[in-house]
């Protein structure tokens, strides 16, 4: 959700609710992995308050007025449902590695676009998902989904891990509900766009660039650390409890 508040935003890859808040007097069942951002770029600024109220009070032209702001503020803003082509511009600008945190992949375009940079530009590809059973077992149709799409990012090079129940966040089952990209430890994004076909072509969904080296080095050291954690599983491993 995105924050506007006179000359800042706050954008965060969470909701207003306790288990993104890991709010442990509320004892909610699990706490996410999620992040924040907060940003006083003018032109960010203004291009979410323009679009808050185009959508508080809108109009007939409201969906060409939101599509001018975006051209007005290129590379600083993304807003579902005209997000996946700025998504897909910053994965294609990576020469060496990409790293990518989300609930699921669930978009096939963005997943063609992550299997061709690895495989055509021999770029290194990081993700962390959310447990595949983490809601219950998957059904057969969506089992095959899955082995058909971590088998073809595994030919190529792509390392998918999962979060599962077993990692704690202050003591809580951990759920990892962020949705960020770091590439080439330059660039970054940050939103509230999950990577399914809803978020990105139905939803009103909010994202942010940057590149300041001080927020890039803190979600990439992260995003490292979450990757290595020595209950963290490979996507083979984890994939065992929905066969």
């Amino acid at each position: 959700f995105p924050v506007t508040i006179a000359s800042s935003v706050l954008m965060s890859t969470g909701n207003f609710n306790d288990s993104s808040f890991c709010n442990l007097e509320a004892k909610p069942s699990k706490c996410n992995r999620d992040y924040s951002y907060v940003t006083t770029n003018s032109k960010v600024v203004k291009s979410l308050k323009n679009i808050f109220e185009q959508d508080f009070n809108p109009t007939e032209d409201s969906a060409k007025n939101i599509v001018n702001n975006l051209l007005a503020f290129p590379n600083f803003v993304s807003i579902s449902p005209v997000a996946r082509d700025s998504i897909l511009q910053l994965l294609s600008m990576a020469k060496k590695e990409i790293w990518l945190g989300s609930q699921y992949l669930a978009n096939p375009l963005v997943n063609q676009k992550l299997y061709q940079i690895a495989k055509l530009k021999k770029v290194k590809i990081h993700i962390i998902l959310s447990d595949f059973c983490y809601f219950g077992k998957p059904s057969a149709n969506k089992l095959k989904q899955l082995l058909e799409i971590y088998t073809n990012f595994e030919n190529v090079g792509i390392e998918t891990k999962l979060f599962n129940k077993k990692i704690r966040i202050k003591g809580k089952p951990a759920y990892y509900h962020a949705k960020v990209i770091v590439v080439d430890r330059k660039y970054g994004w940050m939103g509230s766009i999950n990577n399914s076909n809803d978020s990105f072509e139905m939803n009103r969904e909010f994202g942010v660039f940057f590149q300041g080296k001080n927020e890039i080095n803190l979600l990439q050291k992260s995003l490292e650390q979450d990757f290595n954690d020595p209950l963290i599983q490979t996507w083979s491993e984890n994939i065992k409890c929905a066969i």
